[in-house]
């Protein structure tokens, strides 16, 4: 009903394709802002049923470089909340990455110098260079004095309660604005820092989201990187703009048959992968501060592309609407192959795995591993591809714009790009769980952003009803189509720009707050008992490279014996010691200096006794939270420490067995689901469904009788803790990992 050829050559007056567009464009709008509150209302449900480690965290902007973390802390403890006191946990500092980076190569450049100069002169002036580098990186202390802050840092809160009061102050809308337009020190009635740094506090990112490296850039750097990847951005597009212009002008010189009709559509199919491919490329090298920065800003990148190469190059090439848009090979026939193409031609790369499929092919060209690669540089080269967030959105919407847009003159394309989105959908599906690896945590914020691409879709489809029915209509039908198109070119624009709070009001979005469920009375655990349910590779400070080096040198000064020295999180796990007293039923968070693992390692510390060792030159590397040799291990490593988020607020164990459960023949006696000092609390072996065990060392009199007897396993029994197995009798019982052996 959009399109005026549906209605005979008497019906070119008719207001009824107008009020189409219009109930088209109001469902666009409208169904935006509810979409926008169902995405504002899964946020705070997850904050209400899950615990992670931005619901404590705090991200702060505009500190001066020689501030410290017990300045912070002050500061915070005093200031988040007016009239209160906030109990911090810890301060997490973004230090300049990048000098660091300097120093560490400007060592290792000097020791390659030693050994291989002959001259003593050059060798003595080396040594003292390093000497005094030494004597600046040696240890936590000096390294924290040696390399500045970038102005940014994560504060932890002991509290939730106390996160929310400090973001209701700081992140107001009226901090937000004024802290957009840069005039805090001048209108903002909050603190100052030192009495003239002005602070900007907001919720901080997830750690496995944080760009810890490009905090390090200041902001002409960024300017720059951004204005340079733009431009350069712009004048690839134009290139492939040129190519399929120059597609459509082939496709006239062959007299626009059939055949000839698809090389366009072709065209633009693959010039779209190699401009995703360059953008992707260019975005990496922006100074984005979150993994979600960086991939919206590969959204809009994207999108411009889109919108140049899907949408204005067709009408471009067939301007005269009277001669080139319904005939053979004509603007029409344009629209159909190319929303078909790309119709099929996603789904199906996406279905069959092509992007792994190329990723093994390029990995099988090496052939038998080269000299010097670790087993690291293998696993990178053959595991999974992690989901390209940005890249799927950018896909859907590039369906769903090209066959709204076109509605008007091609409305088949609006049933056509229906159907590619749901397939669309499912092939994503099984990519994500067959062929992907798990993703980082992306931020609600992408999807914030994608939304407002659709309110650039109702202005785009308003434009487009003007431009392809004005042709075909006349008088009062012309007349309406002409002022719709206006009103929501304005509406489209105009709401793409506001915050969706204003949007969501404005479109009667708030309704639904009155059937949503309010959040749950229940109280929520501070951090120290929280930290425990989060493995040592998702807090901020295990996934700051210099914090990670704070560790390796603390390692290094109690393995040498030096008095008052001591790590100020556990090394295993990465927990805090509550300075309120230990969890009941966790162990101390420090072990004794001669049994402390190293950092990111399994087993016993293993230190070298060379001077480079004590600098820390590859402590990126070597102690990154995740072991590079065997990431695997680790992951077993740490789930020894890791307890189920019930354990750390007392919850009854219940039965998932009923009948004939035999819980009796555990040893483990029938209590609250809490940490006991030694014991592990999640499977520490890596049993499967249907494995063969033997059964040892059960001490209760119903379960002796089966040690040393053979049984199979059924499952892990989260409630209980213990592995579901079938005795060689037939009976279902449930028992502790650490009475189970493979046979």
């Amino acid at each position: 009903m959009t399109s005026a050829g549906n209605y005979g050559p008497d019906g070119s007056s008719s207001c009824t394709t107008g009020i189409c567009c219009l109930v088209c464009s109001l469902v666009l709008v409208v169904g935006a802002a509810h979409y926008s509150y169902r995405l504002h209302y899964l946020k705070r449900k997850m904050d209400a049923n899950d615990t992670s480690p931005d619901d404590y965290a705090l991200f702060v902007r505009g500190l001066p470089e020689d501030v410290t973390e017990e300045e912070l802390v002050r500061f915070v403890a005093s200031n988040a909340r007016s009239g209160s006191h906030t109990d911090v946990v810890k301060v997490v500092l973004a230090f300049d990455l990048q000098r660091h980076k300097v120093i560490r190569e400007e060592y290792k450049e000097n020791l390659a110098r030693l050994q291989s100069s002959t001259d003593e002169p050059t060798k003595t002036r080396l040594r003292t260079r390093n000497a005094q580098l030494m004597s600046s990186l040696g240890s936590p202390d000096a390294l924290r004095q040696f390399v500045p802050c970038t102005g940014y840092a994560v504060v932890l809160l002991r509290l939730q309660s106390d996160h929310r009061e400090c973001l209701a102050e700081w992140s107001s809308s009226w901090e937000q604005l004024l802290g957009w337009l840069h005039l805090e020190p001048f209108l903002s009635a909050l603190p100052l820092f030192r009495g003239e740094h002005a602070l900007r506090i907001t919720r901080a990112a997830c750690p496995t989201d944080m760009l810890w490296e490009n905090m390090s850039a200041t902001l002409s750097e960024k300017v720059w990187r951004r204005v340079l990847t733009n431009v350069i951005g712009t004048l690839i597009v134009a290139v492939f703009f040129g190519i399929v212009v120059g597609l459509n002008f082939l496709e006239d010189a062959l007299g626009g048959s059939q055949p000839a009709s698809i090389l366009p559509a072709l065209g633009q199919m693959f010039c779209g992968p190699f401009t995703a491919i360059t953008f992707r490329r260019l975005v990496v090298q922006e100074y984005h501060l979150t993994k979600t920065g960086r991939d919206t800003a590969l959204v809009f990148k994207l999108s411009f592309s889109d919108v140049i190469m899907w949408l204005v190059v067709p009408l471009v090439c067939n301007l005269d609407s009277d001669t080139n848009w319904y005939r053979n090979g004509g603007l029409v026939q344009d629209i159909f192959w190319l929303i078909v193409v790309m119709s099929i031609v996603y789904p199906f790369t996406i279905g069959v795995g092509l992007p792994k499929v190329v990723k093994r092919l390029f990995a099988s060209f090496y052939g038998k591993p080269k000299p010097g690669m670790t087993q690291a540089t293998l696993n990178k080269m053959y595991e999974p591809l992690e989901e390209s967030v940005a890249r799927r959105f950018m896909t859907a919407l590039r369906i769903f714009m090209a066959s709204l847009v076109f509605t008007p003159i091609f409305p088949l394309g609006a049933v056509i790009g229906f159907v590619a989105l749901i397939l669309f959908y499912w092939t994503s599906k099984w990519s994500l769980l067959r062929y992907s690896k798990r993703p980082y945590r992306q931020s609600a914020n992408l999807v914030g952003w994608v939304i407002r691409l659709v309110y650039v879709s109702a202005f785009m489809f308003a434009g487009a009803a003007w431009i392809f029915l004005n042709p075909s209509l006349t008088g009062a039908g012309e007349q309406f189509v002409q002022d719709v198109g206006i009103a929501f070119l304005v509406i489209g624009a105009f709401m793409a720009m506001l915050p969706h709070r204003i949007n969501r009001l404005l479109s009667f979005a708030w309704i639904y707050s009155f059937f949503c469920p309010r959040r749950s009375g229940l109280t929520t655990p501070n951090y120290y008992e929280a930290q425990h349910t989060w493995p040592k590779h998702q807090k901020y400070h295990t996934t700051n490279q210099v914090y990670l080096v704070f560790e390796r040198l603390t390692s290094k000064q109690m393995e040498k014996g030096v008095p008052g020295v001591s790590h100020l999180w556990d090394p295993r796990t990465g927990n805090f010691t509550d300075p309120r007293g230990s969890m009941p039923g966790f162990a101390s968070e420090t072990e004794p200096a001669g049994t402390t693992p190293a950092p990111g390692r399994l087993g016993p510390a293993a230190f070298e006794h060379d001077s480079e060792a004590d600098l820390g030159v590859d402590a990126v590397e070597e102690t990154s939270a995740i072991a590079e040799e065997d990431p695997a291990a680790l992951a077993l490593e740490e789930m020894k420490y890791k307890v189920p988020v019930a354990s750390v607020r007392s919850v009854p164990k219940l039965s998932l067995l009923g009948g004939e459960s035999s819980s009796e023949y555990g040893d483990e006696p029938d209590m609250a689901l809490l940490s006991r000092k030694g014991v592990t609390t999640l499977r520490t072996r890596g049993f499967t469904p249907g494995m063969l065990v033997c059964v040892t060392g059960l001490e209760s009199d119903a379960g002796q009788q089966y040690n040393d007897t053979q049984a199979r396993v059924l499952g892990w029994n989260p409630l209980s803790e213990k592995w579901n197995v079938k005795l060689f009798t037939g009976v279902t019982a449930a028992i502790p990992a650490k009475n189970l052996q493979p046979v």
